[in-house]
């Protein structure tokens, strides 16, 4: 059985697997995506900023797995050096 551990995150005293804590950006599309800009949410997508704004709200962590938005930062630094 997996272990759940508790810690204080956006002031919520939330739970998870241990084996998941602090690892919500490996499996998040945003982390790799061109239009996630979360030091400047005046540019950052809409997208992440509204689960951003709803994961303190409900003290949730919310990584994505699919977005119709998604462009791959990955591709456009490749396509940068070409």
């Amino acid at each position: 059985m997996r272990k759940v551990v508790n810690y204080i995150h956006h002031d919520w005293n939330v739970a998870v697997y241990e084996d998941l804590k602090g690892k919500h950006a490996q499996h998040c599309l945003c982390w790799d995506c061109v239009n996630f800009t979360p030091k400047d949410r005046n540019t950052n997508c809409k997208i992440a900023n509204t689960l951003y704004n709803l994961n303190v709200l409900l003290g949730i962590t919310t990584p994505v797995w699919e977005c119709h938005d998604y462009q791959s930062l990955s591709q456009k630094t490749k396509e940068n050096k070409e």
